[in-house]
C-alpha cells in the first residue's frame, strides 16, 4: 500500500483507534509497550524520535523515563492531534512532527534512540526508514522496533492465525465500519517477514543486531539494533 493509500486508511480509523487498539489486544499492548521501552535502557539525556507515533502511546510510556525529548512523527495530522492532547502536560519534552519515515526532517546525528512501535510493517520502504533512521542516529545511537510476529508454539501459531485472519478484520471492521482497513491491518501482519528474515533487512542497511525480546508467547517481539 503507497503513502496515499496508506494515509486515507488511518484518517479514516483514527477517532476509534485506541479503543480498537485496546479491545483487539485485550489490554495487552499497555505492557507490551511498557515491556519494550524497560529495554531501551533511557535516562535524562535520551532525545528519542518515535517514527509512524500514532496518537502517541508509545511516547507517552517513553515520556515515564523523563527524558531531554521525544519527537513523534507521523503523517496523519489527525492521530498527531490527539497525541499533542494526551501528552498535553508533557508539552515541554513532546513535540510532533507530521513527516515519513522515509525522509526525516532532521539533521544527521540528532537522536540517541529511535523507536518504531507496530508501523513499520506499513511503510510504503522500510529499507528507506532503515536507512534515514541510521543517519539520523549519533554513534552507537539504538533502534528498537516492536511489531507483531510468529510464534514456534503450534497451538498459539494456530490462534495468531485465526485471530490475524479472521477476529481482528471482523471485530474491528464491526466497532470501526470499516471492513477494508482491517482486512488491510490482518494482511500486512501476515506479510511481515519472520524474525531472520526480518533483522537481515535491518542490518542491510548498516545496522548491528542486538538483541529480540518476544513477548506474550512470541505473537509480539521487539527488535533492537545499534548503529
Amino acid at each position: 500500500m503507497n503513502h496515499k493509500e496508506n494515509d486515507k486508511l488511518f484518517n479514516r480509523i483514527a477517532s476509534d483507534y485506541d479503543r480498537l487498539n485496546k479491545i483487539l489486544s485485550l489490554g495487552w499492548h499497555k505492557s507490551w509497550r511498557k515491556n519494550s521501552v524497560e529495554k531501551l535502557i533511557l535516562d535524562e539525556n535520551s532525545i528519542i524520535l518515535d517514527i509512524a507515533t500514532g496518537t502517541g502511546d508509545f511516547a507517552a510510556e517513553i515520556l515515564k523515563y523523563n527524558p531531554k525529548m521525544v519527537i513523534g512523527l507521523d503523517p496523519i495530522y489527525i492521530m498527531l492531534r490527539q497525541a499533542k492532547i494526551k501528552l498535553n502536560s508533557c508539552k515541554d519534552k513532546f513535540e510532533s512532527v507530521a513527516a515519513y519515515g522515509e525522509k526525516l526532517p532532521f539533521r544527521s546525528d540528532t537522536f540517541t534512540h529511535s523507536t518504531i512501535s507496530y508501523g513499520i510493517r506499513n511503510a510504503d520502504n522500510r529499507n528507506l526508514i532503515y536507512e534515514e533512521t541510521m543517519r539520523v542516529l549519533k554513534p552507537g545511537g539504538i533502534l528498537g522496533v516492536l511489531e507483531f510476529s510468529k510464534t514456534r508454539t503450534t497451538l498459539f501459531n494456530l490462534i495468531y492465525n485465526c485471530y490475524f485472519n479472521y477476529v481482528l478484520s471482523i471485530v474491528g471492521g464491526l466497532i470501526s465500519g470499516d471492513f477494508k482497513a482491517y482486512r488491510y491491518f490482518s494482511e500486512s501482519v501476515n506479510r511481515f517477514p519472520e524474525k531472520k528474515e526480518f533483522i537481515q533487512e535491518v542490518t542491510r542497511s548498516g545496522f548491528t543486531f542486538v538483541k529480540s525480546y518476544p513477548m506474550f508467547f512470541g505473537i509480539t517481539t521487539l527488535y533492537i539494533f545499534q548503529k
